[in-house]
């Protein structure tokens, strides 16, 4: 093992490379090189039987959130997106994975937001004064 090899291995070393490898990321050659490396790990054995798993816990995930709704109520749900107004962004009052407390993808949770409100919301409840 050499001495640079060495330094990458302490504490200074790694928040160095960190910064180093953030820094060419963000460069157009370092986007690409990143969009291939993932795209290349994405298709290896290891990066596929990772996306499987995330894809199964996400369905455990959301089905867990998901009640068993009526016809009625899933078209209600659609026309909420559908009349949605210009400008404002559907989104879920009580998050549907919170820190505390995780709502349910059901008429009665969702609210129209502005863009700027809801980024700001993030995955929080909103206050209500």
């Amino acid at each position: 093992m050499n001495k640079y090899q060495r330094y990458l291995q302490t504490e200074k070393g790694k928040i160095t490379n960190r910064k180093t490898s953030a820094k060419y990321d963000s460069t157009p050659e370092g986007k690409e090189n990143k969009r291939l490396r993932q795209a290349k790990w994405a298709a290896s054995p290891n990066g596929v039987a990772t996306n499987r798993a995330r894809a199964a816990i996400n369905k455990i995930n959301r089905l867990r959130r998901t009640l068993k709704l009526t016809k009625e109520e899933k078209d209600e749900i659609k026309e909420f997106y559908k009349n949605t107004p210009l400008g404002m962004e559907v989104d879920h009052d009580l998050p549907l994975q919170g820190k505390n407390v995780s709502g349910l993808h059901v008429i009665g949770n969702l609210q129209y937001l502005s863009s700027l409100h809801n980024k700001k919301k993030s995955n929080n409840e909103l206050q209500r004064s």
